[in-house]
């Protein structure tokens, strides 16, 4: 589940799943409808490898570039301050003195001080393109030509230092719970019934420290802008741009707010923000692909010199991968669909997949495979939440037992579940049925989640028919 407020992230990048929304969605509005996405964290499930977008790396030395989920890195640094910005460039004024050169630390000049051109009129000469508008420019006509699609009006880009930025994560969170606080709490509590979260931590305050964990980017789809924890355009920061602008020209195009989304009983939440954050994924793949190994060196030391003030390893595995899945594997699905033609990628971004297993199998998406109806098991008391855990969710929940790479096989089997949610007395219990393709796949999720209910309290796992696997989690 993410927070509404990102887009995520991450978004957990954040993000509070609707009331009826599955475990690992999304929503798919920001606070006040604005889509907000969470750009580069350290993923901790991924060996060797630094994310950005909200894609987790473990280790230090990581190297390299993961999908996109929230990542751990978090980037500091003041602002540009460069007086009007043409074309709605927007730059928050942090004091940076200019070096004597006449440039800022960013190495985008900065005029203050300069001489007066008095061939120029004040009020005929347009401002000067900088260094940054030059590269945007650029980054756009990037974006453009890979996605086949042009800007109907140029995004605002904002750039803040790191308590600027991370003061404006803060409100974005404050905003998002103060106006889907049920749904927070619900979620905080079947999340802790599942383990994905501990017992003490509710999701706001997960947020919150995601977002110190080092977000360090998100388009807000309200404002249609861009937001960038920088004080430095390097090239780390080319590629967080390149992916935001993405989302961008894909929310011009397809209008992103979907909050249909939020109360559907499908997985439509998770598999829309898996297109879209592995749509922009796969372009930021192809940009960094045009880097000479010079500028790949630089990117890789600009990452890893993003200061940290909260580690990913503080977030339960199954967390980290509810977020941070559905960068991974949008970007295969994405880019198995854009092999097909374009119009088969625009073809899911207007009819988004039902389940999250056909983007983990591109090719059963190709094929046209559907999944079985599950019927709802029963529960012990009034249900205040149900809808389809799915392969993601459970691929998710099982890496807290095993490696990523094995939960995913374990879970290829799935053929459908539905779970549903109620209280009794202090806890918070979650029923689900699970289905499988085939005997010897029931036997594999069975096997599996009988050690996850070994290894936590309040679990149990029964078998009602021979075709399901009933499991009960409360706490």
């Amino acid at each position: 589940m993410r927070a509404r407020g990102l887009f995520l992230a991450l978004a957990l990048v954040a993000s509070a799943c609707s009331s009826s929304a599955g475990p690992d969605q999304a929503r798919s509005d920001g606070s006040g409808g604005a889509l907000v996405e969470p750009a580069a964290v350290e993923d901790p499930s991924s060996e060797g490898v630094v994310a950005t977008e909200g894609e987790a790396a473990s280790g230090e030395g990581a190297t390299g570039r993961q999908l996109g989920e929230p990542s751990s890195d978090s980037a500091s640094g003041d602002s540009e301050e460069n007086g009007d910005a043409p074309d709605g460039l927007a730059f928050e004024n942090q004091d940076r003195e200019p070096s004597d050169d006449g440039t800022t630390e960013s190495g985008i000049e900065d005029d203050a001080g300069a001489e007066p051109d008095d061939s120029a009129s004040p009020s005929d000469a347009p401002a000067p393109a900088s260094d940054f508008d030059r590269l945007v420019d650029d980054l756009i006509a990037f974006v453009e030509q890979e996605r086949g699609y042009s800007f109907e009006t140029r995004p605002s880009i904002e750039l803040l230092d790191g308590a600027a930025f991370g003061a404006a994560w803060s409100t974005l969170i404050a905003d998002d719970v103060a106006e889907h606080s049920i749904d927070y709490v619900n979620y905080t509590d079947i999340y802790r019934a599942m383990g994905v979260i501990d017992g003490d931590r509710s999701l706001e305050e997960i947020w919150q420290r995601f977002g110190d964990a080092g977000v360090i980017g998100f388009y807000n789809q309200d404002t249609g802008g861009i937001t960038l924890r920088a004080g430095e355009v390097n090239a780390f920061t080319e590629t967080v741009l390149v992916h935001e602008l993405v989302h961008a020209l894909e929310d011009q195009i397809f209008d992103l707010d979907r909050p249909e989304y939020d109360s559907a009983k499908s997985e439509v939440e998770w598999t829309f923000s898996a297109l879209t954050e592995g749509s922009a994924r796969r372009i930021e793949t192809l940009y960094r692909q045009t880097f000479s190994a010079a500028k790949l060196v630089e990117e890789t030391e600009a990452r890893r010199s993003l200061p940290r003030t909260v580690s990913l390893t503080e977030f339960n595995a199954s967390f980290l991968e509810l977020q941070f899945g559905r960068y991974r594997h949008g970007e295969t699905f994405a880019s198995s669909l854009w092999l097909e033609g374009k119009d088969t990628l625009d073809a899911a971004f207007e009819n988004p997949p039902a389940t999250s297993e056909v983007v983990l199998d591109p090719p059963a998406y190709l094929a046209g495979v559907e999944t079985s109806a599950v019927n709802a098991p029963p529960a012990d008391g009034e249900v205040f939440e149900s809808g389809v855990w799915g392969q993601a969710g459970w691929a998710a929940v099982l890496t807290d037992l095993t490696t990523q790479a094995e939960a995913l096989e374990i879970t290829d089997g799935w053929n459908g579940d539905s779970f549903v949610a109620w209280r009794q007395g202090d806890e918070t219990c979650v029923r689900a049925h699970l289905a499988g393709d085939s005997p010897d796949d029931l036997d594999d999720y069975a096997a599996a989640l009988e050690e996850w209910a070994r290894i936590g309290n309040g679990r149990e796992i029964f078998y009602p028919t021979a075709d399901l696997i009933r499991i009960t989690a409360c706490g």
